[in-house]
């Protein structure tokens, strides 16, 4: 038997069987039972446990049943016994057969003298049990023995009874005989008779396998193909196979697509199918083109006698019955039980059940549309299509709604196909924004846009200012996620010309203001917040008042009057609370604004409240650049608490999300985040790698993209200093506030100015930090930081260590503790004299080794060495994961990357991956002292 080096999800059944063969080895020999459905994974089970016993010197004996030995009595004993003496010397397996005439009568064997007629079958049939017996005593005197028989299910009833028999004699020998049998098919009165024996010796004799948690499924799949794999792959895989390994492999096998049941799950389900009588794979017929359904609706369908067959079903474990309530939901078993029962229908026979049960429904629960919708999708020209549209599009809004976007697609298409063209004008648009906007959840952006565009050209045709604004709207922000920023802006602007007050659709006010900010134009800024201004004067509703807040706050911020600017992006907040499900981009749009500010104020806490505020928002609204944008935002309030990896872990869900939607820009500007974060954690090659992936992904330098820049000239310049190459960064990048307030752009830019020598440069970097003080306390404190680098530098050390010692004390007020050990230790630097220095380098290094800054660790003992200090690294074994456990016995065994990586089923890119992090978890930096601290410490 062949099978993967780890099994994943079976812990506790392997220490089960671990127990059992332990035990045997030590004359306490037992009978364990594996149990479960078809595909399971027994027989790996088995055969992991059997590779494990013969390490440990058992003698291992082999044998399966099949459906054509159902005639052949004892095969798998006598295929199991065969093979085991074909592998022995001669001189080895005479005297195990010696005087065992009886075995004989089981085995043609040349070895054996011929078994003398009893006259008596019953008699017979005994001494050959024994001879049997023997032989397994004969071999366990030698060494343990695990006699393994498996699929008992198709067994004779003479093996069963053969087997049973060999239990009973295992007690108090060297002997642990095994077997397996599906559950649900113990037909056999001699299996059923066993296996009620076994339990009632204990307990922990018959093992009944469950399916695998979905946490292993997903172990198992990474196992199999050794790369990271798709998280839509990974759960329809999930979904479909529902944890039996079997049907995992076969999935992840046959196809990516995950279209029809592989052929070795069909041939393993028609096996259980095909042994079904006919009225009961009848009923399963129809519960799996119903998918799930009620007893009521089977009796309004099933034409004969229902109670019978569905006894039977259920008792079979191939259909399930959930109670709630008062109600109780039947349907098939397993998803591709269901699969391959209705692939295996004719078409005419699914539209024919389809239109029955529509039927059925109508007749019983008409209001129930999620449960009518597949029926009139799928019974083409066999139903009445009066309805058809209604039932289809209310279906497509409510799978919109839970996110089930693909059959939101086509529930809208086949509303919209379904149409009259006398429709009403307003509910074709309803069914076209529908479908684009699932469609923009599946990724598809150009299909989107062209039917967005469908909409607004009935829109503007018709006059309906509000659904023309709203579309502009949609199309804008859509347009964005495609890099096509001029055309994103031409249709936020329209949308903005055509609101009006009747119409109270903030949406299209707030993109043209972000726009305008996007853009670094203080005159697009004011002339955007003045038109929104003009509409809130003849608009009281809640949307309105929301933008023009912002309107005003934009201006304040355009005018350097930041704590005005805060205050009204905090009453565009409270507007747009009132009216979140009507306008959640105002919202996200004040938080975003807020974020900044608070920053700026030094408030990190109120920054994480409204990070946190705004992607709860988006969530709620299912738009993947704006969600994505908002993830960007949590991992800059991440970075500013000193929480790399917390900041990572945002960027990466935002790129999942991002990459959903095919979004470029959002790809991009998370990636460009990404490749900063790493540089943070002294992973230079990673970072640049990201940076070139960003660039690959969307044009960093599109014009009027100031964020995007901003970004983008922060990851080099974070990686231009990491490797060493500080004169890389040759001009000062333009300052814009936001580049100013949430990264440290300026402080890169200062070190390498002071790196080259250019103190006048130094100087204009903090001059200009100054210019923005009134920002708050976060601005000011950054040019304390920096200004006390230039006067290290130009040897005013009283000054530089007044400046830096009051910007580590108000950087930890700030609840910024990486900025602030940074400062800290930038002063330990610069006067090595000051005896306060030795506790700045060592309280310094616990924030860098807690935040995973490898740069900054290695600084703190470069200067803790010139200090004379001895730089402890706290290294523990427990802050190992499972796998990087692994990976560092195997260094310790001295096996290479590409060894482990084949020994442990990983890709050769992740060890390297599980190596970086050991190393930043444990302090070290080489593959010598990794062997000699394992070699320690595990």
């Amino acid at each position: 038997m062949s099978s993967p080096a780890v099994l994943v999800g079976r812990d506790a059944e392997i220490a089960l069987l671990a127990t059992a063969v332990r035990a045997s080895a030590e004359r306490v020999g037992r009978v364990v039972l594996l149990t479960g459905d078809p595909g399971i994974g027994k027989s790996r089970l088995a055969a992991h446990t059997l590779r494990s016993a013969a390490d440990q010197g058992f003698a291992t004996l082999e044998g399966t049943a099949h459906p054509l030995h159902a005639g052949l009595a004892y095969a798998p004993v006598v295929q199991a016994i065969r093979r085991y003496l074909s592998d022995l010397p001669a001189n080895d397996s005479v005297p195990l057969l010696s005087g065992l005439a009886d075995l004989g009568r089981l085995l043609d064997d040349p070895r054996l003298p011929p078994a003398p007629p009893l006259g008596d079958p019953e008699l017979e049939r005994t001494r050959m049990f024994e001879a049997v017996a023997q032989l397994i005593e004969r071999i366990a005197d030698r060494r343990p023995v695990v006699l393994f028989v498996d699929d008992l299910h198709w067994a004779d009833r003479g093996t069963i009874e053969l087997v049973h028999y060999l239990g009973r004699g295992a007690q108090d020998r060297r002997i642990l005989v095994l077997g397996s049998y599906r559950s649900g098919e113990q037909k056999s009165p001699a299996l059923r008779a066993f296996a009620a024996a076994v339990r009632r010796h204990d307990v922990d004799t018959e093992i009944a396998l469950r399916p695998l948690a979905d946490s292993a499924v997903a172990e198992l799949v990474k196992q199999l193909v050794n790369e990271p794999v798709r998280a839509d792959l990974l759960a329809g895989v999930t979904r479909r196979a529902r944890g039996i390994p079997l049907f995992v492999r076969a999935l992840m096998q046959s196809t990516t697509r995950l279209q029809g049941p592989p052929a070795v799950v069909r041939d393993v389900v028609l096996g259980q199918l095909d042994r079904l009588d006919p009225p009961a794979r009848g009923l399963l017929n129809v519960v799996a083109v119903a998918s799930e359904t009620s007893p009521e609706v089977l009796a309004a369908v099933w034409p004969g006698e229902l109670e019978g067959p569905l006894r039977d079903l259920v008792g079979h474990g191939l259909l399930t019955e959930q109670v709630t309530g008062r109600s109780v939901r039947v349907r098939v078993a397993h998803p591709l039980y269901a699969e391959v029962a209705y692939a295996e229908l004719t078409a005419a026979d699914r539209r024919r059940l389809h239109a029955r049960l529509a039927d059925a429904i109508e007749k019983l629960t008409p209001a129930d549309t999620l449960a009518l919708a597949p029926h009139y999708l799928e019974a083409g020209d066999a139903i009445d299509s009066n309805r058809a549209p209604d039932v289809l599009g209310t279906a497509g809004e409510r799978a919109l709604s839970i996110h089930a976007i693909e059959e939101a697609v086509r529930y809208f298409r086949a509303a919209l196909a379904g149409a009259e063209p006398s429709t009403d004008i307003n509910r074709r648009m309803e069914l076209l924004t529908g479908l684009g906007r699932a469609l923009q959840e599946n990724g598809k952006l150009t299909d989107a846009a062209s039917v967005w565009s469908e909409a607004l050209a009935l829109a503007q045709r018709a006059g309906l200012a509000a659904q023309h604004a709203s579309l502009r709207y949609r199309l804008a922000l859509l347009e964005t996620e495609r890099g096509n920023l001029s055309l994103a802006e031409q249709h936020s602007r329209a949308g903005a010309e055509v609101a009006r007050p009747d119409a109270g659709d903030a949406q299209a006010l707030a993109l043209r203001l972000v726009y305008s900010m996007r853009s670094g134009d203080e005159s697009r800024m004011r002339a955007a917040a003045d038109h929104t201004a003009a509409l809130a004067a003849l608009d009281p509703s809640p949307t309105v008042q929301a933008a023009a807040h912002i309107g005003r706050s934009v201006q304040a911020w355009v005018s350097g009057d930041f704590r005005l600017a805060r205050a009204e992006s905090e009453e565009a907040l409270a507007y747009a609370d009132r009216a979140a499900s009507q306008s959640p981009m105002v919202g996200a749009t004040a938080n975003r604004m807020l974020i900044t500010m608070s920053t700026a104020a030094g408030d990190l806490p109120a920054a994480s409240r409204h990070a946190q505020s705004g992607l709860d928002t988006l969530t709620e609204y299912h738009l993947p650049a704006a969600m994505a944008s908002a993830y960007y935002s949590v991992a800059m309030v991440h970075h500013l608490a000193g929480d790399l990896t917390a900041a990572l872990a945002a960027v990466d869900t935002g790129l999942e999300v991002a990459r959903r939607s095919s979004g470029a820009r959002a790809i991009a500007r998370l990636l460009l985040c990404r490749a900063f974060l790493l540089a943070e954690q002294g992973r230079g090659g990673e970072a640049a790698d990201c940076i070139a992936d960003a660039e690959q992904t969307h044009p960093i330098g599109t014009a009027g993209d100031v964020p995007m820049t901003s970004i983008w000239e922060l990851s080099r310049m974070a990686v231009a200093l990491l490797v060493g190459r500080p004169q890389a960064i040759f001009t000062v990048v333009p300052l814009d506030e936001d580049a100013i307030v949430m990264w440290q752009r300026p402080v890169f830019a200062t070190y390498a100015h002071l790196a080259t020598g250019d103190f006048d440069a130094a100087a204009a970097m903090v001059a200009k930090l100054r210019e923005h003080g009134p920002v708050g306390r976060y601005i000011d404190t950054l040019a304390d930081r920096l200004d006390g680098l230039l006067a290290g530098a130009t040897h005013s050390p009283d000054r530089a260590r007044d400046l830096l010692a009051r910007a580590a004390k108000e950087f930890a007020a700030m609840g910024m503790p990486l900025f602030a050990s940074q400062a800290r230790l930038e002063w330990a630097e610069l006067t090595p004299d000051d005896p306060a220095s030795a506790d700045a380098v060592t309280s310094s290094l616990e924030v860098f080794q807690r935040a995973g800054a490898v740069p900054w660790v290695d600084r703190c003992r470069r200067i803790g060495r010139t200090l004379g200090l001895r730089v402890a690294t706290t290294r523990r074994a427990g802050d190992l994961s499972n796998r990087e456990t692994q990976v560092v016995h195997l260094v310790a065994d001295g096996l290479s990357n590409g060894q482990i990586a084949g020994r442990l089923f990983l890709s050769e890119r992740t060890v390297e991956t599980h190596l970086r992090n050991v190393y930043l978890r444990l302090g070290i930096n080489s593959r010598v002292a990794l062997a000699r601290w394992a070699a320690e410490n595990l």
